[in-house]
């Protein structure tokens, strides 16, 4: 059974409602064997760009982002 309520879950559903609002397509592939190592695939409207994203949670509030990465 998967916690929908978990810290890692709320963290990819961050991610996922930020990308929406950026105009972006997510697809959430946490729970998908064949993508170990990444939660997110986000899809440019014109398909174009792709953004593979690895979420990080963590239960200490009042932090924000502490570390913004991108590669």
């Amino acid at each position: 059974m998967v916690d929908n309520n978990s810290i890692s879950r709320q963290a990819v559903s961050f991610v996922m409602n930020y990308e929406r609002k950026q105009g972006r397509e997510p697809i959430d592939v946490q729970s998908n064997r064949r993508f170990k190592g990444c939660d997110v695939f986000s899809i440019s409207p014109d398909k174009k760009d792709i953004r593979i994203i690895e979420v990080k949670g963590t239960a200490v509030k009042n932090w924000g982002i502490p570390d913004l990465a991108e590669n």
